[in-house]
């Protein structure tokens, strides 16, 4: 991650929950 870059960090970490949360909802419907 780039550390120097923390708001880079912080979104792509959000985008990839986001994807996560929604394929698991996915799978539970």
């Amino acid at each position: 991650f780039p550390l120097e870059r923390p708001q880079d960090t912080a979104t792509l970490l959000k985008n990839l929950f986001s994807r996560w949360d929604g394929r698991r909802q996915q799978d539970c419907a």
